[in-house]
């Protein structure tokens, strides 16, 4: 018998980010509160859902502006990203077979993952507030290395895409393209990176607790 844990590659992003202080105003106890709960939904978010659904899904034609919740764009706005669409073909929000991974007492981790799009690369958008978009930040992230050795693929393109200009003349525009490429000696790491997440849980509690199919106990 053993007990299948599901965890998200976005979680343990989120625990590398924690772990080396750049959650710098968020306590252990915010933390743990927020791996159990989840965390609210702000309006950056809100953004990146509208934007990540005009790249996934194009406009219907005649509709003359795109909103989700409280964030709205007319479709003037959107023209980059409608022709970068049309010009980057590719499999659009693509859910990731689960990566398993052996780990303590009978316990077997499932990575879960989701990408925006796979053609000859797997393709990640991001919709930063400022256009600052350091490469070393967006390197440093274990998000692309996970989600190259799920599926199997060498290349890894992150497209980021900001607003230029303000008011009636704000546009979205391409603003960077990220390429890595697969380490041959990253598995190693990022199954043990896993493994150490899943014990952080363990010491406090929480592989039990947690809900929304995070944690679910089957007989294998």
């Amino acid at each position: 018998m053993h007990k299948l844990v599901r965890i998200s590659v976005s979680k343990l992003d989120s625990h590398r980010f924690w772990l080396t202080n750049q959650y710098i105003n968020k306590s252990l106890d915010d933390y743990l509160y927020e791996i159990e709960n989840g965390s609210e939904e702000s309006d950056a978010m809100r953004r990146g859902t509208l934007l990540h659904g005009v790249l996934e899904n194009g406009i219907e034609e005649g509709v003359e502006e795109v909103r989700y919740k409280n964030q709205s764009y007319r479709v003037e706005q959107l023209q980059d990203l409608i022709e970068w669409r049309k010009a980057n073909p590719m499999n659009t929000e693509v859910v990731l077979p689960p990566y398993y991974i052996e780990c303590d007492a009978g316990w077997r981790i499932a990575l879960s993952g989701r990408v925006d799009g796979v053609n000859d690369r797997v393709h990640d958008h991001k919709f930063p507030k400022k256009a600052s978009c350091k490469f070393e930040s967006y390197f440093d992230s274990l998000q692309w290395r996970y989600y190259l050795e799920m599926t199997d693929m060498s290349h890894f393109q992150y497209n980021i895409f900001v607003d230029r200009g303000r008011g009636k003349d704000k546009v979205v525009r391409l603003h960077r393209i990220y390429r890595m490429h697969r380490e041959p000696n990253a598995k190693g790491f990022l199954e043990d990176f896993a493994r150490e997440y899943f014990r952080f849980l363990m010491d406090y509690g929480l592989e039990t607790k947690l809900r929304n199919a995070q944690v679910e106990k089957i007989l294998t």
